[in-house]
């Protein structure tokens, strides 16, 4: 049966009879492989691989269904292709004791910056991008509209950029480069220039994650490739894992670079994971093939047989293990982000691309050059010289004839100490100390939804952003829109609607705090037109908000005035053109009437639908869309809406915006994890133990995973949350205010996968030597002692492979980084060495079943004089 094919190899005849066609097609074929493999490189590189980077993005959609979802669709109806812009800022900061309108300092960075932009940027885009400040807005209002663009003592200013989203990396690119043009030709006249928002922030974090790529590729992997050498002790079989990593990598981000061109939305995060699982997984699987081979090589084995053997062998762990990680990663498909489903589509691709081009690059390349990858004399720098024949063809596998030179080795011995009572203590102690302390420390597990952490530290970006909340709100990069509608239909100039919509958002405005009191910013045509005193929302009289709306032109107010200002009062309402208004200032007791009839009118465009049947309020509070003061912002708002707002009977509100959604999209995907998570852990136990045959080692695999997750979390949570290495820390392992929320979710999925993946080799092995009829005891020392060296190469492969992602400049690749190394080499070290042999070995025939294993046939007297004094002082019962 099909487990009899994973576990068994050769002794299954279905297995046997695949394996040797499998082979016989290889040796005719083999040069067909390697050149279809070669055009598969050029063409998945050219049209797909070489494009992915600039395909990327770092964009939150909201959940469908979530709140923030239901209103920016709310938005889209009433205000067409609202969602279609967005805005980037230019700061400017004067030099201590200037101002930013000495040596006309804002003119020129605002003429610097026009003229730049109408270069660097084609025709068409430069004609859809908007740019707007001091200067603009002076010519085409009120200097009251021009002075929000310029902080109260005029040291710093700002300029709007706003651009269609489709193209956001073109701008963010112009922009980049604009902040390095104005930093260079302003930087003797400005304290600071610089450019922040949406697009320099995509441009920036797609730029970091290819730097942390090509550090994965300059550092991570040549100290692997040097694991791997002393591991196979050869280095002409290096060649193998070089090409097949190298392939597969162009497959997957190859058909990723399709997928996105095709309309897959991919994370800018995606290709760094993608990257560490394909070099930990590639080069870890070519080395569970290349030992096999080498071994069966050294023992005499003829070129097919071996090339059977392995793949029967470490082939079948390629494939199962491989399996059941992709696995693992399909949990991430299931959560309702696209964030979360690009990282899992990516790295179920390499994960697949890893396992189909071992299994096919790396026979056909020993088909090939028989005589080249079997010299293993000199590490494989010697001339080519003749193995030694074969006893007969079809030797036995090597877990048939452990040789008593081997039972003296250092993993032998680790191996009977494993398997002994000492061992079992040592590990139960282990596993309930770590277990309690680790339960007690992630109990107090506080996810952080700062977004930033998925941005590049230090950036040009942060830096700007940084400085820009000293003097205006930053929000003004991501503002929340507060959409009000007439809860029964008609118009936004119904009384009682106009009515409850002041007290609304004078309330939400009156939710602002800290910083965002001073510097905060709500925009509406419901509130005073009065921009000088932004805080002090004064509800706007409904009939002076009719008098003023350029669509309207009821006369009816002009009745109150005296005869002689009636004419101006008519012509106004004819013409709606505010300069008429000036006339009618002291009359109406409106000083600046008519410039606030330009600001009042140019809200309303905006804010306003055509037809009056909706309207929003943009809101800034002084925190940076995403961050965690803006999470917990935006919750307050929210609560506040769904309790009081709700109980208004004229209006419907709906809170959009970068934040909101950011939140849906967090909550959905925590509302989701204990599910997920619950049902990815059940199905790996029942895949495990379909895998082989056994309940007692799927229970014992996943809880042992589970332990490892608990520790590994806690250790996460003294150093990313209480600050465990204190103010002197590495930005890599600095206090963030808590784990990414990111982090967890993608976390586990990795951790549940490669700790099986491990687990499924140690027991394939220790299978093979209970089917070839050795007593338990001695099946798990052996199964220990040959795979020690392997899996520990391979752990600290894959260790250094995820530790190429503490190089990184985003916080939340390097807190995925840490808490994968150290839970591989936990895997490694102790749940795979020592953990699973010394729980599995006293339960003795429980572990096998239900399957039935053949009679005990070898045991402690038939394996020397060393085992004699290790195993048979292991008591039977």
């Amino acid at each position: 049966d099909l487990v009899s094919v994973f576990l068994r190899g050769r002794h299954c005849p279905a297995m046997s009879k695949f394996l040797e066609g499998y082979v016989r097609f290889l040796q005719r074929a083999k040069l067909l492989v390697l050149v279809g493999w070669a055009v598969v490189f050029v063409g998945l590189g050219w049209f797909g691989a070489r494009k992915l980077m600039g395909l990327t993005h770092n964009a939150f959609d909201p959940p469908p269904g979530t709140p923030s979802a239901l209103a920016l669709d709310k938005m889209n109806a009433d205000f067409k292709g609202f969602d279609i812009n967005a805005t980037d800022l230019v700061f400017v900061q004067a030099p201590d004791g200037s101002q930013v309108f000495d040596h006309d300092l804002l003119l020129n960075i605002t003429q610097a910056t026009s003229t730049y932009l109408s270069d660097r940027l084609d025709a068409d885009l430069f004609r859809q991008l908007s740019v707007s400040g001091f200067y603009s807005a002076n010519v085409s209002g009120p200097a009251a509209a021009a002075a929000a663009f310029v902080n109260p003592s005029n040291t710093s200013s700002f300029l709007s950029l706003q651009y269609p989203k489709a193209d956001t990396q073109q701008y963010g690119l112009a922009f980049q480069d604009l902040g390095t043009h104005l930093s260079q030709c302003c930087s003797s006249s400005a304290e600071f220039v610089g450019v922040g928002g949406t697009a320099v922030g995509v441009v920036e974090t797609i730029q970091s994650a290819t730097k942390s790529i090509e550090r994965m590729d300059q550092i991570s992997l040549p100290i692997a490739f040097v694991v791997l050498a002393l591991s196979l002790h050869s280095i002409r079989l290096l060649i193998l894992p070089f090409f097949t990593l190298l392939i597969g990598v162009v497959v997957a981000f190859g058909i990723m670079g399709l997928l996105a061109q095709a309309g897959l939305s991919v994370s800018s995060a995606t290709p760094p994971v993608m990257m560490a699982m394909l070099l930990a997984v590639s080069i870890d699987y070519a080395l569970f093939l290349l030992t096999r081979f080498k071994e069966e090589t050294e023992a005499g084995v003829e070129l097919a047989p071996a090339l059977e053997k392995m793949l029967a062998s470490s082939g079948h762990t390629v494939v199962a293990s491989g399996s059941t990680l992709a696995f693992c990663f399909v949990a991430l498909l299931f959560f309702p982000v696209q964030l979360m489903q690009s990282i899992g589509a990516g790295v179920i691709i390499s994960i697949v691309s890893a396992i189909v081009v071992n299994m096919t690059f790396i026979p056909a390349g020993l088909l090939a050059c028989p005589r080249f990858f079997s010299d293993f004399s000199y590490w494989g720098c010697g001339c080519c010289v003749r193995r030694r024949e074969a006893t007969r063809e079809d030797a036995e596998p090597l877990a048939s004839t452990p040789s008593k030179q081997f039972e003296e080795t250092f993993w032998f011995r680790f191996a009977l100490f494993a398997t002994s009572r000492s061992a079992l203590i040592l590990t139960l102690a282990i596993v309930v100390v770590g277990g309690a302390v680790g339960g007690v420390v992630v109990s107090r597990f506080s996810k952080s939804m700062d977004t930033m952490l998925l941005s590049p530290r230090d950036s040009s970006n942060t830096e700007t952003t940084n400085k820009l909340t000293k003097s205006f709100s930053p929000g003004l990069t991501g503002p929340y829109e507060l959409l009000l509608e007439p809860a029964q239909g008609g118009s936004v100039y119904e009384d009682r609607f106009w009515t409850e919509a002041g007290w609304l958002i004078g309330n939400v405005s009156g939710l602002f705090t800290g910083d965002s009191k001073q510097t905060g910013k709500i925009t509406s045509v419901v509130n005073s037109y009065n921009l000088k005193s932004q805080q002090e929302l004064s509800p706007m009289a409904l009939p002076l908000a009719q008098f003023l709306d350029p669509t309207l032109h009821d006369a009816s107010l002009c009745a109150s005035l005296p005869a002689g200002d009636q004419p101006a009062c008519q012509k106004f309402a004819t013409s709606k053109n505010c300069e008429d208004l000036k006339p009618l200032e002291t009359p109406l007791g409106q000083p600046g009437l008519a410039d606030g009839c330009q600001v009042f009118q140019a809200e309303a465009a905006r804010t306003m639908t055509g037809d009056r049947g909706a309207l929003y309020a943009s809101l800034a509070p002084a925190d940076v869309p995403g961050s965690q003061p803006a999470v917990e912002w935006s919750k307050t708002c929210r609560t506040y809406l769904e309790g009081d707002g709700a109980k208004l009977t004229s209006v419907k509100a709906y809170l959009s915006g970068v934040t909101p959604e950011v939140t849906d999209a967090i909550d959905g995907i925590y509302s989701r994890l204990p599910g997920i998570l619950g049902a990815t852990m059940g199905i790996c136990l029942v895949l495990v133990g379909i895998m082989t045959r056994s309940v007692a080692f799927a229970f014992g695999s996943v809880l042992l995973v589970a332990w490892t997750m608990v520790v590994v979390f806690a250790l996460g949570v003294g150093i990313y949350q209480d600050g465990m290495f204190g103010s002197h820390a590495p930005a890599q392992l600095a206090n963030t205010g808590g784990i990414a929320w990111i982090v967890p979710a993608l976390t586990f999925t990795v951790i549940l996968g490669l700790g099986l993946d491990y687990d499924i080799f140690l027991l394939g092995r220790v299978c093979e030597y209970r089917c070839e009829g050795y007593d338990d005891r001695a099946a798990f020392a052996y199964g220990v002692a040959k795979t020690g060296p392997v899996i520990t190469s391979a752990g600290i492969i894959m260790a250094i492979a995820f530790s190429g992602l503490m190089l990184s400049d985003i916080p939340m690749l390097n807190q995925f980084s840490m808490l994968q190394v150290v839970a591989v080499l936990l895997d490694t070290f102790f749940i795979r060495s020592l953990a699973t042999p010394a729980v599995h070995t006293p339960l003795r025939g429980l572990n096998w079943w239900p399957r039935k294993v053949p009679p005990v046939s070898k045991g402690a007297t038939a394996l020397g004089s060393v085992e004699v004094a290790g195993l048979q002082s292991y008591p039977d019962a």
